[in-house]
């Protein structure tokens, strides 16, 4: 009797990663990845500045037995199950005054303020 074969249908979970051209820092030193692959190069600093997750999160200590040791072009990877967009709002809202700004004067798109308040809730960004 002959085998069948069944082809793979479905999409692949991966996707190539690509940079945020808006949020990609040469000197920055972490790497956040958004769950659709889009890569974010920032500063670990301003993170923990406004994040109590991200505070407890940077300072976990390396091991190289477990799984948080992913690198990308020599910085820490860290992958994140928020939306691009989310992620890129909430950024934004913490490294530029004049897109924070926006807030208070209607003109930022809803979409970005639920984005914001969604992560600023969920890495608790108090200030935010």
């Amino acid at each position: 009797m002959a085998s069948t074969h069944i082809p793979n249908l479905s999409p692949s979970l991966e996707t190539e990663p690509k940079r945020c051209q808006e949020l990609w820092f040469k000197d920055g030193t972490i790497i956040l990845q958004a769950e659709d692959s889009t890569l974010f190069q920032v500063y670990p600093g301003h993170l923990s500045q406004y994040s109590v997750v991200f505070v407890d999160m940077l300072s976990l200590p390396k091991s190289p037995n477990n799984n948080c040791n992913d690198q990308h072009e020599g910085c820490p990877l860290v992958k994140l199950s928020d939306s691009s967009s989310n992620l890129r709002a909430y950024i934004l809202s913490i490294l530029d005054v004049k897109f924070y700004l926006k807030l208070s004067s209607a003109e930022l798109a809803l979409e970005d303020v639920i984005g914001i308040l969604r992560l600023s809730t969920k890495y608790e960004s108090l200030d935010l």
